[in-house]
């Protein structure tokens, strides 16, 4: 039903839009007509894998190109498991003994420590994996940032199928050499000014997120001010500062269109 309404809202306001309107009435309704397709957008990948949940061969697996292989490695599955938003997916300390491929939605992992101070380690996105640590129990834990239906691989099947196909082995190193790249990418990322972190997230988020027109921020700025080591009101009074100037336009409140920040960020990266 409420996919319904937002769908007839969609072609409301595109209808409107069609029409010659004065700079403001133009502005509020891109606004609302964004908002709206954000609301399908959400909505509509979680439909579809639930359509189609027999069919895996449409689940991504980034780092994977091959069908074949992809598919002999999702043939080991167990799930898929849906996870409300801030559910905890496993404990820092539990077993490691799957790795995780993320269907659709947000994982986050994290270390909360005894003062109660939280750390984000890292975000995780439709057909990326996590879990990959060598160490027989998990160094970090992992929550739902957002809904999200994962995908569990049990680590001693794959390690088995990697025996056997040296394409599944690639993968896996692939995968093991991407992690440790975010990780280090992420250490420089720390050293950096507020302004540098907050522009790197943005721009990384939108090519992780397919280098869409507008840049949908899934998960909660909560979330992304402990990611880059910032209180929520530097990350806000940042985000407005990049917003006056000019290097990004805010359709809504999590919904921003780049503009010029890509330059802006080589500039300032180069520069710390």
């Amino acid at each position: 039903m409420n996919d319904a309404v937002t769908r007839a809202n969609v072609g409301h306001y595109r209808k409107l839009l069609a029409n010659k309107l004065n700079g403001e009435k133009q502005q509020i309704l891109s606004r609302l007509l964004a908002d709206e397709e954000n609301k399908l957008a959400s909505v509509k990948p979680a439909l579809e894998t639930r359509q189609h949940i027999c069919d895996f061969s449409k689940v991504p697996l980034h780092g994977c190109d091959q069908q074949a292989v992809k598919s002999s490695i999702l043939e080991l599955r167990r799930g898929p498991i849906l996870y409300n938003r801030d559910k905890m997916i496993f404990c820092e300390g539990d077993p490691a003994d799957y790795f995780i491929l993320v269907v659709n939605g947000v994982v986050r992992t994290c270390r909360i420590y005894k003062n109660g101070e939280r750390r984000i380690a890292a975000f995780y996105f439709p057909g990326e994996t996590l879990g990959w640590n060598e160490e027989l129990a998990h160094l970090v834990s992992a929550e739902a940032a957002t809904d999200t239906m994962l995908l569990y691989i049990k680590r001693s099947a794959l390690r088995s199928l990697a025996t056997r196909d040296p394409r599944v082995t690639d993968f896996i190193f692939s995968a093991i050499k991407n992690e440790l790249r975010r990780a280090q990418e992420h250490s420089f990322l720390m050293r950096t000014n507020a302004k540098c972190r907050v522009a790197s997230f943005l721009f990384e988020l939108w090519a992780r997120t397919g280098k869409m027109q507008h840049l949908l921020v899934p998960m909660s700025y909560g979330d992304v001010a402990d990611y880059l080591g910032l209180t929520g009101e530097t990350l806000s009074r940042t985000i407005t500062a990049f917003e006056q100037s000019g290097l990004i336009a805010r359709v809504s409140k999590k919904t921003l269109v780049l503009g010029p920040l890509r330059a802006w960020r080589d500039n300032c990266t180069l520069s710390h």
